[in-house]
């Protein structure tokens, strides 16, 4: 069965699960991991590199968590924070146990090229036109000759209608979380999802 949910949706299931016992971390953990298991049924890790590119809100930790399970089962993997560390505390946490376990990140362009460019910048909650700081990481990312995989929606693409921002991120794949946004389905957003 297929379920189509609006951001309003996606935050409000996200609140239901943390006043039934389900914190953030913990669903962010749940993210991470099946995303882990979706891409690498993808891209073999002795095969790729990856370069996560993460926001600062919970798209963005769903990508540290990415990023940890990657390292973990020996992926080269780069994670890189362009437009500062992030700012909500289930991914704050998440990045301090990410440190704890020796691992590393970037807050300046990474000189390193990846074959698969993962896109964890903004998720439901973004609103349009994008920022200049992002439109420059957006651009950048388009640049890469790399696959690019978003995590629930390509940056720049509205979560409820078809518009996108002239930025947007053009991904070969998107990996939905919860399930699929209404601009999966309305172009011109349907055109960037991969």
């Amino acid at each position: 069965m297929l379920y189509i949910y609006k951001s309003s949706e996606i935050k409000k299931t996200d609140q239901q699960a943390e006043e039934n016992g389900m914190p953030s971390f913990t669903l962010m953990e749940s993210a991470g991991a099946g995303l882990f298991k979706d891409i690498t049924a993808s891209y073999d890790v002795n095969d790729h590199s990856f370069l996560i590119v993460s926001g600062k809100g919970k798209n963005g930790g769903d990508g540290i968590v990415l990023a940890r399970y990657l390292k973990q089962a020996g992926a080269k993997c780069c994670l890189y924070f362009p437009i500062g560390l992030p700012e909500t505390e289930p991914s704050k946490s998440h990045l301090h146990y990410y440190e704890t376990l020796g691992y590393s990140y970037e807050t300046d362009q990474p000189d390193v090229s990846a074959t698969v460019v993962i896109d964890a910048l903004l998720g439901v909650g973004a609103r349009l036109p994008l920022s200049a700081a992002i439109k420059q990481c957006t651009d950048w990312i388009n640049t890469q000759k790399a696959q690019r995989v978003s995590i629930d929606l390509p940056t720049g693409v509205a979560s409820d209608s078809g518009n996108c921002d002239e930025s947007v991120i053009q991904a070969d794949k998107t990996y939905i979380v919860h399930g699929y946004k209404p601009s999966r389905f309305l172009y011109p957003a349907a055109a960037y999802y991969g």
